[in-house]
């Protein structure tokens, strides 16, 4: 139905601990990706030129790009991702279509790209479903035309009644016309932690980046030691969780609570 040749531009954010876009860059920006894989966009949410310097460094010479911080959102949500996004979508793209990635988000197949592909030849966007709000999307994953960027608000319903970050993108795609993809999640590591996307070829590990935030608000929601397990689990590219792992995490986390 939709046949025309398609390109991508990735768009990511990063904050706080470096892991996790060395992990989605080391997957999208190698030497092997695909030719319609065109450009690599990361915005440096940390704001540090130490910081820039090695973002630039990571594979598939990405683009950094850094704008000014919105105070409001940060007040209201411990960060401003929103905003971050909505700059984004203001920018010239040489490509059909925008890639977006949350910085834990990332291919663990192959063929990755291909499914997309596949996907668009019926949709005209992707969307990730928010697995706790299901009538919702999730910025973790979206795959949006170009053209339909400027119409799209990723911080609607954000300071009004307390919506995160492009929940509502979904809608509103379905409200200009567009014919959307509602991506579903699977849960990963058997429910403990993380989602997989495109039937098990994208993993995203969730509010990743709140372990080294300086906002108490977000250090609070996740437990130190449990990410760093996880962590070191992903970092293998261990996905699987045995017997003794699922031991470990319930000592970790009466540690934790004690």
């Amino acid at each position: 139905m939709f046949h025309e040749q398609k390109s991508f531009t990735l768009v990511s954010a990063h904050f706080g601990d470096m892991f996790w876009i060395e992990q989605m860059s080391a997957r999208v920006g190698s030497a092997s990706r695909p030719a319609s894989l065109r450009a690599i966009r990361i915005v440096d949410q940390d704001r540090n030129v130490e910081i820039a310097r090695q973002l630039a460094g990571l594979p598939g010479h990405p683009e950094v790009l850094t704008f000014p911080e919105d105070q409001v959102q940060i007040d209201r949500l411990g960060h401003d991702h929103a905003a971050a996004l909505d700059r984004c979508r203001q920018l010239k793209y040489g490509t059909t279509h925008i890639i977006l990635l949350d910085s834990d988000c990332f291919p663990i197949a192959a063929d990755w790209l291909e499914r997309v592909t596949l996907l668009l030849g019926d949709h005209q966007a992707i969307v990730a479903r928010d697995p706790l709000k299901y009538g919702l999307s999730h910025p973790c994953f979206m795959v949006l035309p170009v053209a339909v960027l400027p119409e799209l608000n990723f911080s609607e319903g954000l300071l009004e009644v307390g919506i995160d970050t492009g929940r509502l993108i979904g809608l509103q795609l379905s409200k200009l016309g567009y014919k959307v993809r509602w991506d579903e999640p699977a849960r990963a590591f058997r429910g403990k932690r993380g989602h997989y996307y495109l039937d098990g070829a994208l993993y995203h590990h969730g509010s990743a980046s709140f372990a080294s935030s300086p906002q108490r608000q977000l250090r609070s929601q996740v437990e130190p030691s449990i990410e760093r397990f996880f962590q070191a689990k992903v970092g293998r590219g261990d996905f699987a969780l045995t017997l003794a792992d699922r031991a470990y995490l319930r000592l970790l986390k009466r540690l934790g609570r004690s």
